[in-house]
């Protein structure tokens, strides 16, 4: 007897979806089978054969970071090198000097993957464009503030940043999140300095001391929408010409770094709040990785290695609303 026609196509869509689902567990686990039993992964294909290249920022503790010695250290970096193992990989940093733009690099073949605690949020996604893929989440982060013991009652919401100077990574949420809640709230006279380093920016909050970090050249901060991000460009109160910040009030990044840098500074964590995008809409906020879309087999193997394996930081917090992520 013939099957009806639609029933076979019902059977080929099945089929179908089935060898989806499994086609990242095949790519993790790979499927050669040696005489003693032992199981290797296959080897997608990378930007350079036998090596899996990342692109690192190398100032995000506890997420990335390269030590006075230049050795790197930190979560992404270990979980990225048991990956790499698993692979038969050789893992290979790449640095990036600006965390602007870096979820780009690996759609511009800098490197098979960027990591170092990336937001996934639609704006970047459109960035990328086909040339990037976004991997599943692997972890879920606050938005925080690192300050002085004196200062610790003096920071539980954006009023209170009023006549104060703060520090932020230029391009990073943290600056996005501050720019937009300033802006939004109409608060007076923040100075906001977009800087590349975090390590850097709590150490002069601690030492508070900022003398050589100036603002060049750009605007006041306007409304929603104009900076690069969305978020506006600069801190309101801010020149457009150079101008010297003394006195840094306060130092803004994730709260696992803020809480891992304040640790290491004798500063204090507060203020840890959900991100806010230029819209007024407060988010949650996931880590994801970027891969090279032509590093055929890699975000396949990954999702299905982030979906098994522990990460060095746990899950993060799952505290703020939930957003769907499309693909």
């Amino acid at each position: 007897m013939v099957a009806p026609a639609s029933w076979g196509q019902n059977m080929r869509n099945a089929v179908r979806g089935l060898c989806r689902r499994l086609a990242g567990q095949i790519l993790f686990f790979g499927i050669t089978l040696v005489a003693a039993g032992t199981v290797h992964a296959a080897q997608p294909k990378t930007l350079l054969p036998g090596r899996l290249s990342v692109c690192l920022f190398a100032t995000f503790p506890p997420f990335a970071e390269k030590t006075a010695d230049g050795q790197w250290m930190g979560w992404d970096i270990d979980f990225l090198r048991r990956f790499a193992d698993k692979l038969g990989l050789a893992f290979v940093p790449v640095p990036v000097a600006d965390y602007e733009g870096f979820w780009t690099r690996p759609g511009a073949d800098a490197c098979d993957i960027a990591a170092s605690g990336i937001a996934d949020l639609p704006y970047r996604r459109q960035a990328t464009g086909d040339a990037g893929i976004w991997s599943d989440p692997y972890y879920f982060v606050q938005r925080a503030f690192g300050v002085r013991r004196e200062d610790a009652g003096n920071l539980t919401g954006v009023r209170d940043l009023a006549g104060r100077t703060i520090l932020v990574i230029s391009g990073s949420t943290a600056d996005l999140d501050a720019r937009t809640r300033v802006a939004r709230a109409g608060v007076p006279d923040v100075t906001i300095i977009g800087t590349s380093d975090d390590v850097e920016n709590a150490r002069r909050v601690r030492d508070g001391n900022a003398h050589d970090l100036t603002i060049t050249g750009r605007p006041d901060i306007a409304g929603p929408g104009s900076g690069p991000s969305g978020a506006g460009t600069n801190g309101k109160g801010a020149s457009g010409d150079a101008r010297p910040a003394d006195d840094p009030f306060a130092f803004g990044s994730g709260l696992g770094t803020v809480q891992y840098l304040a640790d290491r500074m004798g500063l204090v964590v507060v203020w840890p709040h959900c991100l806010m995008m230029p819209d007024g809409q407060v988010r949650d906020e996931p880590f994801s990785f970027v891969v090279r879309a032509r590093s055929e087999g890699v975000v396949e193997a990954l999702n299905a290695f982030i979906a098994q394996t522990p990460y060095g930081g746990g899950r993060g917090t799952d505290a703020c609303p939930s957003t769907p992520r499309t693909r």
